[in-house]
Order: structure tokens, then C-alpha cells, then sequence
């Protein structure tokens, strides 16, 4: 007798994730998409398993819906590991421990990402501490930089207007320069310490104007 386990890991990642959005009372997929600053069709298919999003996604639409981020990671984890597999337990979650490929690959991730995730760490603390300033060349004058302040829990800093990969996250009460004048429907342009462009988003639930933001160099 077939059951469920049929499925792929895509398809029921997709099914518990709509799951969650029902628990939430069941928010539209456009209002998803706005809130956490990404094109309805990414949105979409995060919903309806047609392609696995990335985590950055995934991790906003978590957010946006409440859910727990740690086991949600290990779920898409699992997922990418084989989208396609067939899925022989109950949900689309790493199964017990064994010897299997994901559970190693689980396994071995602090190892092999150590070195990596200290640099990350090093790197976040500087764009916590001074997430305003600036360091080689000026841009003065290039738009207009508003103090702006987070006051939701936290919002990602985008690698590019459009860009699903972040550089970091500023958490609630963090000040930063908004060029207002520079933006997109859903974005608005800021500087990171090393002069890289980074964006935030432009919802008003999420950042507001504020005052005293520290100058750049």
C-alpha cells in the first residue's frame, strides 16, 4: 500500500511550509512577498516546491510567519541535500541519526565552516558597532542619507537591490544612513563600513526615521 512517502523532500518541504502560513492565519502570498522584500514569484515558489529557494529566503519568510529558524535551516539543509529524494519519513526533516549522507554532511558542517564562521562573526560585530560608517572613497551628495533606525527584531542587509543573498543582519535599535533617494519600490540604498553598497528594506513595519545617527568619516 503507497502512503505518503512517496512524495519527494521538495514536495513536502513546500507542503509544511503552506502548513505554516495557515497557522498564521493563512497571510497572501503578495503581502509575503512584500513584507519580506522579495518578488511574489520567488515567494511563490517557495510554496508550491516548484524550485528550493535559497535559505535567505526561506529565512525571511520564517521570520515573517514566526516560525523557528534552527529547525527550519535543518529542514532546508536536508532538502538541498537531495531535492528530489523520495521521502521515506514524516516530515521534511533529517531523519534519526545515522550513517546516511545527510546526517554526515550535517556531521562535518562546524568542522569544515569553523574558520568561516569566526570571520563571519569578526565581520558582524564591526557592522553592529558602526553599521553608518564609511572608509575609502565618498559619496556625499549622491542621493539623500536619512538617519533611519530598526525596530523590528532584525532586517537582512542585501548584497544588491534585487539580491536574495545578504551581507549581514542589523538587529532592533540599530541606526544606520538610508539614501532615500536611491532606491527601489521595495529598497532603500545604504554603506557598509568598507564602503561596499548594501540594501535594506523600504517597509515602514520594519525601519522608521530616527535622529542622532553618528556621521561617516
Amino acid at each position: 500500500m503507497r502512503n505518503d512517502d512517496s512524495r519527494t523532500r521538495l514536495a513536502r518541504f513546500a507542503h509544511e511550509l503552506q502548513d505554516l502560513r495557515r497557522q498564521r492565519g493563512g497571510i497572501p502570498v503578495a503581502e509575503l512577498a512584500r513584507q519580506a522584500g522579495y518578488g511574489r514569484t520567488v515567494v511563490s515558489q517557495a510554496f508550491n516546491g516548484s524550485k528550493l529557494p535559497t535559505w535567505e529566503v526561506i529565512e525571511d519568510l520564517v521570520h515573517a510567519l514566526g516560525g523557528d529558524k534552527e529547525l527550519w535551516r535543518e529542514k532546508w539543509a536536508y532538502v538541498k541535500a537531495d531535492p528530489q529524494a523520495p521521502l521515506g519519513h514524516d516530515a521534511a526533516t533529517p531523519p534519526p541519526r545515522t550513517d546516511d549522507a545527510p546526517a554526515v554532511r550535517r556531521h562535518r558542517w562546524p568542522l569544515v565552516t569553523g574558520t568561516l564562521v569566526a570571520a563571519a562573526a569578526v565581520v558582524a560585530a564591526l557592522l553592529l558597532i558602526r553599521p553608518w560608517s564609511r572608509s575609502g572613497s565618498e559619496t556625499s551628495g549622491d542621493g539623500d542619507m536619512r538617519c533611519m533606525e530598526v525596530v523590528a527584531r532584525d532586517i537582512r542587509v542585501f548584497r544588491s537591490a534585487d539580491s536574495d543573498e545578504a551581507w549581514t543582519n542589523w538587529p532592533q535599535g540599530t541606526k544606520f544612513r538610508a539614501d532615500t533617494r536611491n532606491r527601489t519600490d521595495k529598497r532603500y540604498r545604504t554603506v557598509l563600513p568598507d564602503g561596499r553598497d548594501g540594501w535594506v528594506t523600504a517597509d515602514s513595519k520594519f525601519i522608521r526615521a530616527a535622529q542622532n545617527c553618528p556621521p561617516g568619516p
